[in-house]
């Protein structure tokens, strides 16, 4: 649906539209992007485990960037769950029901402040008040079922104990209070505030890296100058469906879609120029991922090394 009608040789011969040194801005920001979420998670996880080490919070959320890239349906969170359970000692659970509603976070309240603010631009467009509305309902949904669940869940399991065998009720029961863990990440007014703060912050340089990637394309295909912020939302609306590596075909239709709701003439007067658009920033997006979260990755190997055969006193 999206290259239909498309001319490949002509889709090459746009592909060259991209600008050098705008990707060079786009992946300075990208690594901002990491420092900031490696930052941000610290701060979340500051009651579950007081001193998590910046190298090891960053590490974590490359591995995350990095394998959700490799994996389908954005396994790389798993292995980010699994780094931090077993390089500082925290529950799965906890790590895994944290990680939930920072996505929650991510994809509901955030996705949802920046459709409010596309529809402000572009009062005519019917669909992003229907996302809104879709997004309005879905955050209200989610949020009630956190209050009932965190509310109830442990008189639930008092009348569980009574029709459960104990080994297993209590299997379950830990479980249970590992989950309430990771839910109540944040406990003080201090850290919310630098929660939220480091969440903008991590948006808007992921806002930026679409920008400095888009600019050029955006100037070709007459587009206004917030068309960045269109991109990232859809972009992000659709990575967070479970799909193939890199988000392969979904994230394609998400910025194609973008396009058609910011000028639909232009799908059908310049396709050419929209495919090449479109694969040049789906391409460069996952490629950042790719090389900052594999570069993290490798320092992070090498260091780790270097400090143990510094240990064992191998001059090597």
């Amino acid at each position: 649906m999206t290259f239909k009608d498309v001319n490949v040789k002509s889709v090459f011969s746009y592909l060259g539209g991209v600008n050098v040194y705008y990707l060079i801005a786009a992946l300075g920001f990208n690594i901002c992007f990491f420092v900031v979420r490696g930052f941000y998670q610290i701060n979340n996880l500051h009651f579950i485990k007081k001193s998590i080490p910046f190298s090891e919070s960053l590490t974590s959320v490359g591995m995350a960037q990095f394998y959700n890239v490799i994996f389908p349906a954005r396994l790389g969170e798993l292995i980010r769950a699994y780094f931090l359970s077993k390089r500082q000692g925290m529950k799965k659970a906890s790590v895994l029901s944290y990680i939930l509603v920072e996505k929650v976070m991510d994809v509901l309240l955030i996705m949802a402040l920046m459709l409010l603010t596309i529809v402000f631009f572009m009062q005519d467009a019917f669909e992003l008040v229907n996302a809104l509305a879709y997004f309005a309902g879905m955050i209200f949904l989610v949020i009630i079922f956190l209050i009932v669940y965190l509310r109830f869940s442990r008189k639930l399991f008092l009348v569980l104990e009574r029709i459960i065998p104990e080994r297993i009720f209590s299997a379950i029961n830990d479980i249970n209070e590992e989950i309430l863990d990771g839910l109540k990440f944040l406990r003080s007014k201090g850290q919310i505030a630098r929660s939220i703060l480091l969440l903008l912050l991590s948006w808007t340089c992921i806002l930026a890296v679409f920008g400095f990637i888009s600019y050029p394309y955006v100037g070709l295909l007459g587009l206004p100058i917030y068309s960045c912020l269109v991109f990232m939302v859809f972009s992000a609306l659709s990575l967070s469906i479970p799909s193939a590596p890199a988000g392969i075909g979904v994230m394609h239709y998400g910025l194609f879609l973008s396009v058609k709701m910011l000028d639909g003439d232009i799908v059908h007067s310049q396709p050419d120029v929209v495919a090449a658009f479109v694969i040049s920033t789906h391409f460069f997006v996952i490629l950042f991922d790719v090389l900052v979260g594999g570069g993290i990755m490798i320092t992070h190997g090498l260091s780790s090394n270097f400090h143990l055969m510094k240990r064992r006193g191998d001059p090597y």
